[in-house]
């Protein structure tokens, strides 16, 4: 990748794809103006096309942004899995190296780049996709939220975190412990462990005919016993019985 130790790298890690919107980090590194940035995206445009990878480039170069786009592929190559666990290293070096992570998103099922950014504890950026609204917002992660539109705040926030240590490590700590608390792997195994319970109790035993029909007879009075009888729903009120009971 030619990345030198005194690079700031601004990780992308997604495809090259129109709905990540990485327009925005472009906007992003060039506003920041800081030498030796570089912004890298993880992976090629893969098999929706290439026409924004294309504008993607004019883009960046027009904004003097030094964009570099590797091809890390997220899954096994024609049944090479010894590729596939050496690309995964690539992605955890990635992560690791990175000092800054982008995911500005118009739209996303979830967003497991928002996952492993936290888990690699980095600073985040991120567009207020649907999703992310309706899931994930509530549980108050500490992010760099744009909604559609980078603004001069956003970027100062973003120059903040990349200069003062304390407040990045603060932001990240914060993030971990709650994606600890929602999505580690002790939440899904307890939530998988009570859905699966739930599926596989004993269904409740089928009643019998009998009970299913079984019901009090009532006798209507007859006419000349109205004035004389009172109503079973009146004995059972004086003699303070439950009309469940008998």
């Amino acid at each position: 990748m030619g990345i030198q130790p005194e690079d700031i790298v601004i990780l992308q890690p997604t495809r090259v794809v129109q709905r990540k919107g990485i327009e925005h980090a472009v906007d992003l590194v060039h506003k920041l103006n800081l030498p030796r940035c570089k912004l890298i995206v993880s992976h090629a445009a893969g098999d929706e096309g290439m026409t924004y990878a294309h504008w993607l480039k004019r883009y960046a170069a027009q904004h003097q942004v030094d964009l570099r786009i590797l091809d890390i592929q997220p899954t096994p190559q024609n049944g090479n899995h010894s590729s596939f666990f050496h690309q995964y290293a690539a992605l955890w070096n990635l992560y690791e190296r990175s000092d800054f992570v982008t995911f500005p998103s118009l739209s996303e099922g979830f967003g497991n780049a928002l996952l492993e950014a936290i888990y690699f504890r980095k600073p985040l950026l991120i567009n207020r996709y649907d999703t992310f609204v309706k899931d994930i917002e509530p549980l108050d992660l500490d992010l760099v939220a744009i909604d559609g539109i980078l603004t001069n705040r956003h970027v100062e926030m973003v120059r903040h975190l990349l200069s003062c240590p304390e407040r990045r490590n603060q932001m990240t700590a914060h993030n971990y412990e709650i994606a600890r608390q929602h999505f580690s792997y002790q939440q899904v195994q307890s939530r998988l462990k009570a859905i699966l319970e739930t599926a596989m109790a004993p269904a409740p035993a089928p009643q019998s005919e009998a009970a299913r029909t079984s019901r009090k007879t009532i006798i209507p009075l007859k006419p000349s016993e109205m004035q004389t009888a009172p109503s079973p729903i009146y004995n059972a009120m004086r003699s303070g019985k439950s009309g469940r009971e008998g």
